[in-house]
């Protein structure tokens, strides 16, 4: 299957058979706005560039991360991965920079959008709050911003407010490749998480996923970084993959997506 809304030249099947990375021919389109492949570890752990087609200074730093060879999910082909060492790791891009947005910050102040990754996590368990994936608007986790963190056992996307997301299923079977999504749907009052392209949470709300409030802001990886610059609530995933889709998805298209096609 072909499809316009990553490639169009591609499918998974042609993709597979093999680590490395994925492959140069797998190109961005139409609103893939960001994307993070997180499979070029082979030849940098300090940085992963964004191949989206609103990419404008927006490679993304990384700290505390290693290059795992051909341990990516088989539904992509088993690429390379990063992994990130849960005390110093962190994956970062400025979505806020003196007070002004980046192609991120505009993105995130639609309060409309979809974003996409491959995770493993072996860690038995974390304290809550312990955060995978965010952008906050202050340091108090609220007045806006976005994320996904652990609580209790389970999963826990949010928007707006830290206390203000919903349980998104358990952390049983996180050791194994998960495929996530969250989106966004600020037009329709609602957003969902789907756990392998099925959707396992919806909160009906204002979805306020702007980080306006800060003077700088972070999109961060495996913990956060608060508008002050301190980072913290480390987790120590593998990731791969990450992709920011400036539309809200179909369940459809999230669910093609985890099954390894190229939409």
């Amino acid at each position: 299957m072909t499809r316009q809304l990553l490639t169009g030249c591609i499918s998974a099947g042609a993709a597979s058979g093999g680590g490395g990375g994925i492959p140069d021919s797998i190109i961005a389109g139409d609103n893939l706005a960001h994307w993070w492949k997180l499979t070029d570890g082979a030849t940098s752990t300090s940085s992963a560039t964004d191949l989206g087609v609103s990419a404008s200074g927006t490679d993304m730093t990384l700290t505390g991360a290693s290059n795992v060879s051909s341990d990516g999910p088989s539904e992509i082909g088993t690429p390379d991965v990063i992994e990130f060492n849960g005390s110093t790791g962190l994956g970062e891009v400025k979505a806020r920079d003196g007070g002004s947005n980046t192609p991120l910050g505009t993105l995130f102040a639609s309060d409309n959008f979809t974003v996409t990754w491959w995770m493993k996590d072996a860690t038995a368990s974390y304290s809550n709050y312990a955060t995978w994936m965010a952008c906050l608007a202050n340091s108090s986790w609220t007045g806006g911003g976005w994320g996904i963190y652990y609580n209790y056992f389970n999963l826990y996307p949010w928007e707006g407010a830290y206390n203000a997301g919903g349980y998104a299923g358990s952390w049983s079977g996180a050791s194994s490749w998960r495929h996530h999504a969250l989106r966004f749907n600020g037009a329709g009052g609602s957003w969902q998480h789907f756990l392998n392209g099925t959707q396992n949470a919806t909160i009906n709300a204002t979805i306020n996923t702007d980080v306006a409030a800060a003077t700088n802001a972070y999109f961060t990886l495996a913990g956060i970084k608060n508008p002050a610059g301190t980072a913290g609530s480390r987790t120590a995933p593998k990731m791969c993959d990450v992709r920011l889709y400036d539309i809200v998805l179909t369940d459809a298209n999230i669910s093609d997506i985890a099954d390894g096609d190229w939409t």
